[in-house]
């Protein structure tokens, strides 16, 4: 369990910046990775993440504890750990807590908050005792609403059970459809989230209101207006097969079984800057409500993703279940009184550690039982010392599990028998060049090891 940082400096610093308490939104996409505008992507546009990374605080080293939706979902909503929480792959979308641990919005629940939850913020409409009010969750079939058509499609590796034929892994699968943005499952999350904040604004009490969006994802179902927009563009070429990486790192959550042709990639991520711009609208909806209402002033939003996403690079690799920072690193943007506007953070953070940091900067304890540990102070000092790792768990398909260990200079994933790697992120940001079995590097990996075995109590 990471320390408080510096509790009492926080929160002198903090005080004067929000003397009435705060309330909280809390956006989450899915499996959205790095490619915004305001972390420097200029083929898609995402104007109102943009916007809100101008008025607070955006993150470019944040990490998810385990690279799939569910997973991530819970370990972030409840500041623990997969291992913590027994998650060993996206099964156990809802897990029993330990004695002691909370959900975010249960806890806040507990203190007298007014909580509320719009589209998918937990994989299913889990935990349902942790929100005053309660919109169903979407289903996975109602992204895909009738008219709907296939644009490209790349089939994937299936598996026997019990007789019948199952894809392992997500589907590789572009979609459209011809019905407008409230028509689809996320508009429809973001009109019920603003319509649960316009009610608990009117009851005077703090609120926390989260809403999810299933964007982006494959298997959705595009708008075509929004597809049409992004149709054509240009994609560079994917980057290649990690030098020295280990068979076991050669997985993600997308198995295709051939290879995707330059033509078919080039619709795929076409696609995928579609749906993000798609969720960016649906976001906008939401910050656009909240400036109407007259809430910005006293509300902290925070937007993140549950994961990342591979989109063919790394030597073909697609969808999220690897242990690569294109699967691991997300956005975190966090933005309210008393948080630094319109600067960047690069310290490495995890989306465990929100809860605990939201919990400081409230002036509130935090539940016994938490892995995560609070950096609220650097929200009012981005580059203030800080250097606590991040680390990512996978388990993938066949016997290869690893974790992954991430500090500000250097990443190392650890596959068990089945072999180790480690990247300076110093001259190799993307990770494309394993330096596990230089010999001159052994002293780093007993280093990396070390702290890795400290962090999990490995033997």
């Amino acid at each position: 369990m990471k320390p408080v940082l510096l509790a009492l400096t926080v929160l002198s610093v903090l005080a004067p910046a929000h003397a009435a308490t705060p309330n909280v939104v809390l956006i989450l996409a899915n499996h959205q990775n790095m490619d915004l505008g305001c972390y420097g992507n200029t083929a898609v546009q995402t104007p109102n993440i943009d916007k809100l990374a101008a008025r607070g605080l955006k993150f470019t080293k944040a990490y998810a504890q385990y690279p799939m939706s569910g997973p991530s979902r819970v370990c972030l909503l409840t500041g623990l750990r997969a291992g913590t929480l027994g998650i060993s792959g996206n099964y156990r979308y809802a897990p029993e807590l330990p004695k002691g641990a909370y959900t975010l919005p249960a806890w806040l629940k507990e203190q007298g908050w007014l909580t509320t939850k719009a589209g998918r913020v937990f994989q299913s409409d889990d935990y349902p005792t942790s929100w005053a009010d309660m919109a169903p969750g979407p289903t996975e079939e109602a992204e895909i609403p009738p008219g709907t058509k296939s644009v490209v499609g790349v089939p994937v590796r299936t598996q026997d059970v019990n007789g019948k034929k199952e894809t392992l892994g997500g589907l590789l699968v572009l979609r459209s459809v011809n019905i407008e943005d409230a028509d689809t499952a996320d508009g429809r999350s973001a009109r019920q989230a603003i319509d649960q904040i316009q009610k608990a604004a009117a009851t005077k009490k703090p609120f926390f209101a989260a809403v999810g969006f299933m964007n982006p994802e494959f298997r959705n179902a595009v708008p075509q207006a929004w597809l049409d927009k992004y149709k054509g563009t240009p994609v560079s070429e994917p980057s290649p097969v990690p030098k020295g990486a280990p068979d076991a790192a050669r997985f993600a959550g997308i198995l295709p079984e051939r290879a995707v042709t330059s033509e078919e990639r080039q619709q795929f991520i076409a696609g995928y800057r579609a749906q993000t711009a798609f969720m960016d609208a649906q976001v906008g909806l939401v910050l656009e409500a909240i400036d109407q209402m007259q809430l910005a002033g006293n509300t902290v939003v925070i937007f993140a993703s549950t994961a990342g996403f591979h989109l063919g690079d790394h030597g073909g690799l697609w969808g999220m279940r690897s242990l690569y920072d294109q699967a691991c690193r997300v956005p975190l943007i966090m933005a309210g009184p008393g948080i630094t506007a319109g600067q960047t953070c690069a310290r490495v953070v995890e989306l465990v550690d929100v809860f605990p940091t939201l919990m400081e900067y409230l002036r509130l304890k935090s539940p016994k039982v938490m892995d995560g540990g609070s950096f609220a102070t650097l929200l009012r000092q981005p580059t203030a010392p800080f250097a606590e790792p991040a680390l990512t768990v996978v388990l993938n398909y066949g016997p290869f599990s690893g974790i992954a260990l991430r500090n500000e200079f250097a990443s190392y994933m650890y596959w068990g028998q089945n072999g180790a790697e480690l990247y300076n992120l110093q001259t190799d940001p993307n990770e494309l060049t394993s330096l596990a079995d230089d010999k001159k590097m052994a002293p780093a990996m007993r280093k990396m090891d070390a702290e890795l075995k400290k962090i999990i109590g490995r033997k």
